[in-house]
């Protein structure tokens, strides 16, 4: 989907749904269903940018830890280990119907980015408007147990990928030694920078970035009891639904 702004634009995609269902005693397993969904709404601000968000479809949940945008487009609606273009909110376009969720899968994104403002510009990506619902205590919010990444930075110019630029100077994102694997806070439902300092040029080879990031659902975060008290699993996380509300695009300030 590609959208061309001069004002705030939201389109809503479906992205995510986390429903816990109890399976077993000792561990938390996650199916997700048809009739739970979280949205996410992509926002741009200020300047005129065009782009396309795509989600890594592979049925073990499994991510891609070398993603390229490329060679991985899917070429049907049954394709697996490849990118689907987010082009309407229906959840059938992230997974199917019975997937099974647990601690430890990932889910990949890419986001195309190309500026037509006609001035180079710097970029902030960032993640906003969480939610968790379903906790008996807040700080078993189902959030806090998941990683947000960038795994790759590139520039795309006549259909050919850069080198991954994102340790490029002034370049920051999530991830990013010595700040590994940052989790969302159960404090704070946002803004979480993805990266900053993004450069795009108003025209040539570096107009156009995919941002590749990661949502990682982190097994080795547990629930804590009333005295705050590590219960060494994930049952606290059980019937819970996890919103991301606003993937955000804003020129630097």
């Amino acid at each position: 989907m590609k959208l061309t702004t001069k004002r705030l634009l939201t389109s809503v995609f479906s992205l995510i749904s986390v429903s816990l269902l109890f399976v077993l005693a000792s561990y938390a397993w996650f199916n997700l269903t048809q009739q739970t969904q979280t949205d996410l709404a992509l926002v741009v601000e200020g300047e005129e940018y065009e782009y396309e968000f795509y989600v890594y479809r592979d049925t073990d949940f499994l991510g891609n830890a070398a993603p390229t945008l490329t060679d991985d487009i899917c070429l049907d609606g049954s394709s697996q280990d490849c990118y689907v273009e987010l082009v309407d909110p229906e959840p059938r376009h992230l997974f199917a119907e019975a997937s099974i969720l647990r601690p430890g899968n990932r889910f990949s994104f890419a986001l195309k980015i190309t500026n037509i403002s006609g001035s180079d510009q710097l970029f902030v990506l960032a993640i906003d408007e969480l939610a968790s619902t379903g906790y008996a205590l807040s700080s078993n919010k189902i959030q806090r147990a998941f990683v947000y990444s960038v795994v790759k930075i590139v520039y795309l110019s006549a259909g050919v990928e850069s080198a991954d630029v994102k340790d490029t100077a002034g370049i920051a994102y999530a991830g990013k030694a010595p700040l590994n694997d940052p989790h969302f806070e159960v404090g704070s439902d946002g803004p979480y920078e993805l990266a900053n300092q993004l450069p795009l040029d108003a025209v040539g080879s570096e107009a156009t970035m995919i941002v590749f990031f990661d949502l990682y659902f982190d097994p080795l975060v547990y629930g804590v009891d009333e005295l705050d008290v590590s219960t060494g699993n994930s049952n606290a996380f059980q019937n819970q639904v996890f919103i991301v509300g606003k993937l955000k695009i804003d020129p630097v300030q």
